[in-house]
């Protein structure tokens, strides 16, 4: 085997362990801190770091078929009415509190 096949192998099998494994820990994570009830302001703020930019985190949940985006996104609707049902009407607050 050749160094570059050798290198893009290990870049395909990385990237495979991204997909299957980021997307399982944030919804692991975001389900414990919305849990918690105490952590929805924290639940949320990982919202921010899954849609960053900068990481693209967020492309990890679309290559095994876009169900765990969605898996996350209907958490993430959850833990904003709990957090709306404890913090009032303004979503913003519930991040900031």
């Amino acid at each position: 085997m050749m160094p570059d096949e050798t290198g893009d192998r290990r870049s395909r099998e990385l990237a495979r362990i991204r997909q299957i494994y980021i997307p399982e820990l944030i919804l692991r994570l975001h389900v414990m801190l919305h849990a918690s009830r105490e952590h929805v302001p924290d639940a949320l703020e990982l919202v921010n770091i899954v849609a960053d930019s900068r990481d693209k985190l967020y492309d990890n949940f679309l290559h095994i078929d876009g169900r765990r985006l969605g898996e996350y996104l209907n958490g993430v609707r959850r833990a904003t009415i709990a957090g709306l049902e404890g913090g009032g009407s303004d979503p913003s607050k519930i991040i900031l509190s």
